[in-house]
């Protein structure tokens, strides 16, 4: 986002390493493919990395009365597109108060190894992609489908 770049770059000014803060879309879909895991707000961006074959752990954190009013809302198992699409949770997901700095980072160690954690992601990602390419020729429409029959299904709660 734009409006964050400034912000962004202030918070990290003091990293040895800089990161390279990408805004256009060129920019972004060059950065997935250099990236070997991500770590990403949850929303259209999980699909977005699961098709480009990018491991990645999703976290969200709003509002306290944001989550209360979702919780109430909200029926579903996972929120991250992918999870949605395929019927099983390969992105881990961490909202509100999951999203603390050692779980981030001990599932973004996952993603970046060699091991079962990173392969689950990237098999659950081949099926997304075929999922999403055998149902139609416009991608985007059939993950508002997908997610819509999900909201519909009953959940057993």
């Amino acid at each position: 986002m734009p409006r964050l770049i400034e912000e962004i770059a202030a918070l990290s000014a003091d990293w040895r390493i800089k990161p390279e803060i990408v805004t256009g879309e060129t920019e972004k879909l060059a950065a997935f493919r250099q990236a070997r895991a991500a770590l990403a707000a949850s929303g259209t961006v999980t699909l977005e990395l699961a098709l480009a074959q990018v491991p990645t752990v999703a976290a969200y954190r709003g509002a306290g009365w944001e989550a209360v009013v979702a919780r109430r809302l909200i029926k579903l198992p996972t929120v991250i597109l992918p999870n949605l699409i395929i019927g099983e949770s390969v992105v881990p997901e961490f909202i509100q108060d999951e999203a603390s700095p050692q779980a981030l980072a001990s599932a973004l160690l996952a993603a970046l190894a060699e091991g079962p954690a990173r392969r689950r992601q990237l098999d659950g990602f081949a099926t997304v992609e075929q999922n999403m390419r055998s149902a139609g020729p416009r991608p985007a429409a059939n993950a508002v489908s997908a997610a819509l029959a999900l909201v519909r299904e009953p959940t057993g709660r």
